[in-house]
């Protein structure tokens, strides 16, 4: 009786296991799908009562009237050459600063770790004013360097922290081996180290491309040329004073939405694993 009840209870809690799953999915995806299928209605279609989640009239033309009318492929230019820039140097940075505070254990290490952990306390309110002022000084305001440099200040130090707790975990022992083979610091770093930190790499790269892809308020403030909006700013240029033009703004959004998707996607476990700290030889 107590193994029937046993079996009933697991049946029970994997079939509750799985709803939720499923629930949660669908609260998660159906939104993405609606923005799909909005941006490939005709207006009429958009406002028609009772919605309707696909129509007979289904097309694209919302997005050609984005490249034609909106500058989509300009937007989608700025924020390629801005997200890719900050990303790579980010990484670069950040896997540098990382093996010297987590793997060769910098003096003081702790206290620049505990610096970085408190400046992501900070709104962005605090740190968006002496950036402008400080490009603004530089003459760089409405242009690639200056986006590039505010989202370095906050990419960084999420970068640094994300790979210090991987670097950490990696063995002194690699190193040890690898000096006594003849290899300098340098050599440990790019031969030993760096093979093992890839997936934190990985998932620090991903993370930077998603936190600056989709960015808004320092792109907002930062551009006030049209020719150098990014994504996300371009979607204010489908509101007007009287009314949106929806399937513009969602035919823009997919764009938004599906290099972070795809990416994500690819290197899932990558990322995955370097959330969960686990370093793998």
């Amino acid at each position: 009786m107590k193994k029937s009840n046993m079996k009933f209870s697991k049946i029970t809690f994997k079939i509750l296991r799985y709803l939720y799953a499923i629930i949660i999915t669908i609260f998660s995806v159906f939104p993405f799908l609606w923005m799909v299928s909005t941006s490939l209605k005709p207006a009429n279609d958009i406002y028609s009562t009772p919605p309707k989640f696909i129509t007979s009239n289904m097309n694209f033309d919302n997005y050609i009237t984005a490249i034609k009318n909106n500058n989509l492929l300009g937007y989608t230019k700025n924020s390629l050459i801005i997200t890719l820039s900050t990303v790579a140097i980010t990484i670069v940075i950040a896997t540098l600063a990382a093996f010297a505070i987590g793997y060769l254990k910098l003096p003081k290490g702790k206290i620049v770790m505990k610096i970085l952990y408190s400046l992501q306390m900070l709104p962005i309110a605090v740190t968006i004013i002496p950036m402008y002022i400080l490009c603004s000084r530089l003459h760089i305001l409405n242009k690639y360097p200056s986006l590039v440099l505010a989202y370095l200040a906050g990419a960084v130090p999420v970068a640094v922290i994300l790979l210090t707790g991987f670097m950490v975990d990696i063995p002194d022992e690699l190193g040890e081996a690898a000096k006594i083979d003849g290899c300098n610091t340098f050599n440990a770093f790019w031969r030993i180290v760096m093979p093992i930190a890839l997936p934190g790499i990985v998932s620090a790269a991903i993370f930077s491309f998603i936190r600056v892809w989709q960015e808004f308020i320092i792109a907002l403030s930062f551009t006030s040329d049209s020719k150098m909006y990014t994504l996300p700013v371009g979607l204010k240029t489908y509101i007007g004073m009287h009314d949106t033009d929806w399937g513009g703004l969602m035919a823009t959004a997919v764009v938004i939405s599906i290099p972070a998707i795809i990416i994500f996607v690819a290197v899932q476990k990558q990322f995955v694993d370097s959330l969960a700290g686990s370093v793998k030889g």
